[in-house]
């Protein structure tokens, strides 16, 4: 009876230069992930649902860092808070429009704290129409004469909204004004009630302002008195 045996794999033999050069390669794959949980420097990270957008903008922060104890943040708007636990939750809420730089430093506490700092910018644009202004709010001109009014609007927050261009329109044979707003007044001396109006457009939104800008007086735009001859 035959008998069949099977047949051995060759032992494979490295030499100490091998050996070597296979270990250093597993080093990084091994060492600087015991060094990182067990007590490395500090390494600070964090993202941002939301970078930009109109007032107001809520931004909710994730804290992805590592190896730290301590967590301050600056949001760049005055406000500062620490935080312990990179899982808590962290949000900041920006009103006024502008460009701002979040700094989160990362602290392991010690004799010799180390600091590691992660920053993310968020931008803020003006929100939705809200009011408007006119200026000069009231006028007294002499017949024939010219004077430039200007309008702007604003947001909730105060916001310039820069964006938008107001459409300037006369009532009533005051006189006529262009599209940058530069009137004329009517040759015929008198008071002229709601004589100019100004607005602005935002989608669905129009707000109008109108000459005196209170409403506690009737809407009067100004008077036009006569030349005076010399």
């Amino acid at each position: 009876m035959l008998h069949r045996h099977a047949s051995r794999q060759p032992i494979q033999t490295h030499t100490p230069a091998e050996l070597s050069r296979k270990l250093l390669r597993l080093i990084p794959l091994v060492v600087l992930p015991l060094i990182l949980a067990c007590g490395g420097p500090p390494l600070a990270t964090m993202t941002a649902d939301v970078t930009s957008g109109p007032a107001p903008v809520r931004v909710s922060f994730t804290n992805t860092s590592q190896n730290a104890d301590q967590f301050q943040w600056d949001f760049g708007d005055g406000r500062r808070i620490t935080t312990l636990e990179p899982t808590e939750l962290v949000t900041h809420e920006y009103t006024k429009a502008g460009s701002y730089t979040i700094t989160m430093t990362a602290v392991k506490k010690g004799d010799r704290p180390q600091p590691s700092l992660a920053t993310v910018s968020v931008t803020v644009s003006p929100g939705l129409l809200d009011r408007v202004t006119i200026e000069p709010a009231a006028l007294t001109i002499e017949a024939s004469k010219q004077a430039q009014f200007t309008g702007k609007a604003f947001d909730r927050f105060d916001n310039l909204i820069t964006s938008l261009k107001p459409a300037f329109r006369t009532h009533g044979n005051s006189g006529a004004v262009d599209g940058e707003g530069k009137f004329t007044a009517a040759t015929k001396a008198g008071a002229y009630e709601g004589g100019l109006t100004m607005e602005f457009v935002q989608g669905g939104v129009t707000k109008t302002g109108r000459l005196p800008a209170s409403n506690t007086t009737p809407a009067v735009m100004g008077t036009w008195s006569r030349p005076t001859r010399l």
